[in-house]
């Protein structure tokens, strides 16, 4: 695992969909990532959007950018699942944590790509999420504990 305060390369080392012709990387989104966030978004199916979001949403731009605020607290952040595909990277996968430290509680999101879905993805990006968690030394909600 890597430190916790990377933002570019790989965080989820491994193969993380097996049999795919280009590689998928796990890291920590940053905010230069909010059109590419924001297109992902724009890009799952309305029922995927539906659940992802709790609900209808129509500014998805304002939303990524929530996601990947610089001034959100330590305790939240926001991981990426990218693939390179004809010289570009598309994210395809996303998982956004928070946690409160006054409350004791915590809430995390996680969308997949309709066409990466059942491949392992999103279980990866969960690991990961519990993993990054408490390397930054965040109340996991894998565990519970600190």
């Amino acid at each position: 695992m890597q430190a916790a305060s990377l933002t570019r390369g790989p965080l989820w080392p491994g193969a993380i969909v097996p049999g795919a012709s280009n590689p998928i990387w796990i890291r920590t989104a940053a905010e230069r990532d909010v059109e590419r966030l924001a297109d992902y978004f724009a890009g799952l199916s309305q029922p995927a959007r539906y659940n992802r979001f709790m609900g209808a949403v129509d500014d998805l731009t304002r939303i990524a950018r929530d996601c990947l605020k610089p001034s959100r607290k330590a305790d939240c952040f926001t991981l990426v699942a990218e693939w390179r595909e004809q010289g570009r990277e598309d994210v395809i996968g996303e998982a956004s944590y928070g946690f409160d430290r006054m409350s004791g509680s915590g809430e995390f999101a996680i969308s997949v790509a309709d066409r990466f879905r059942r491949r392992g993805l999103g279980s990866a990006l969960l690991s990961a999420r519990c993993s990054f968690a408490r390397s930054a030394s965040a109340v996991s909600t894998c565990s519970g504990k600190r």
